[in-house]
């Protein structure tokens, strides 16, 4: 299963370009928190089976963006 990043990626440990594809069988949860894209059949089936939409998809790359951006404060989480 494979994924595209959508936008840089620095964790401070293993920094990766926008563009660059990684694989693993849990790849898709990089798409479910809004920074990569389905890079293979297999990525966007898996989303489908799980109830994921395009929709859902644009919202969590806006949540990372607002997140990145530091828009996001505690008061946005619900219990």
């Amino acid at each position: 299963m494979k994924v595209r990043l959508i936008r840089d990626s620095d964790d401070g440990v293993n920094p990766q370009p926008k563009g660059t594809e990684l694989e693993g069988p849990k790849a898709f949860r990089l798409v479910q928190n809004g920074i990569a894209e389905p890079a293979d059949d297999e990525c966007a089936q898996e989303l489908a089976r799980r109830g994921w939409t395009p929709e859902k998809q644009a919202a969590a790359a806006q949540a990372a963006d607002k997140l990145r951006a530091g828009l996001v404060t505690e008061k946005d989480f619900k219990p």
